[in-house]
């Protein structure tokens, strides 16, 4: 008397016993429950959470990079974390003022020490700059450093230039892999 072969996968053969249908379900249903954890614990959705957000202390130490595609055209990038010193989603359209948000990216599948591109995307409304373009926003990629799963940075704006001075809404969107996993608004005032 033969035994059927059943394929569980394209490389891996089990030889089931035709005599006892009850032992074939449950070792079947075995199979599925462990193929299942398995899907699940490898695939935790990458998630975002806003942290704080708000006005930044401007006198950190940072580094001017000209960035061509940004409203100013250039951007500051700090060096170590932003402290916010006022919590709020309305912001003073003067020179000198500087918002953004701290923000947590968690369920990373990569190795302590990777840095991972985090896209931030930012909308506000219509700015005339000198040369005579407008500005509706602009996309900049920025870097984090993953530990233990985890990625935690600060993205702002600073206002430099009287141009720059818009009052009205003001979003700023970080995306990690064509994800929108933060999003946080601001409303720029006129004082």
């Amino acid at each position: 008397m033969h035994e059927p072969v059943h394929s569980l996968c394209p490389n891996d053969t089990v030889k089931l016993p035709t005599h006892n249908a009850n032992m074939k379900h449950r070792l079947l249903f075995s199979v599925a429950l462990v193929l299942n954890s398995v899907l699940l614990c490898s695939g935790a959705e990458v998630r975002g959470t806003v942290l704080n957000y708000g006005i930044f202390k401007k006198d950190m130490p940072e580094q001017v990079v000209r960035t061509p595609g940004t409203s100013s055209g250039v951007t500051r990038v700090g060096i170590g974390p932003r402290e916010i010193i006022t919590q709020t989603n309305r912001i003073p359209a003067k020179i000198g003022s500087c918002f953004g948000l701290t923000f947590e990216v968690s369920n990373l599948a990569t190795t302590n020490g990777a840095l991972i591109d985090i896209v931030k995307v930012v909308t506000h409304p219509p700015m005339t700059r000198p040369d005579g373009t407008v500005s509706k926003g602009f996309t900049f990629v920025e870097k984090a450093v993953v530990e233990n799963g985890r990625a935690t940075n600060w993205s702002g704006y600073g206002f430099d230039h009287p141009y720059e001075l818009v009052p009205g809404l003001w979003l700023f969107e970080m995306r990690f892999e064509g994800k929108a996993l933060v999003k946080q608004q601001f409303t720029v005032v006129r004082e």
